[in-house]
């Protein structure tokens, strides 16, 4: 067979996603931006919330495609759970494209595509 089928997140489900981490995000208080993007990097939806900051805009959506691609959390843990250092780090996100990869937490797989809430925790409530 030369053809598979699969899953995909519909618009739908995106925005019950985004809703629930702006509510998050609320709860914390904490402003966020978050974007979910398709299994390829594409966007889906990106919303940055009132006091939010604008290079978050840049950073969560490397997070998102960055999980999407790897289908696992971005860390700063290797492929094979190793340790980075920061040379090493660098260096992929060089070769990926700086905008491809990330070795900053926050970007999470969701079966297939990827939520991004924020450059920090959402349980951080610091500045």
């Amino acid at each position: 067979m030369y053809v598979a089928e699969s899953k995909r997140l519909t618009h739908q489900g995106a925005k019950k996603i985004m809703t629930t981490a702006v509510d998050m995000a609320n709860q914390a208080g904490i402003a966020i931006s978050c974007a979910i993007v398709d299994a390829g990097g594409h966007m889906i939806l990106l919303e940055r919330m009132d006091g939010g900051r604008f290079h978050t805009v840049h950073s969560c959506t490397t997070k998102a495609v960055c999980a999407a691609s790897n289908r696992r959390p971005t860390t700063a843990r290797g492929a094979a759970g190793q340790d980075l250092d920061v040379s090493h780090a660098i260096g992929l996100a060089l070769a990926a494209g700086p905008e491809r990869w990330t070795a900053m937490e926050g970007g999470v797989p969701v079966p297939g595509r990827l939520i991004c809430a924020s450059p920090r925790r959402l349980s951080s409530r610091s500045g």
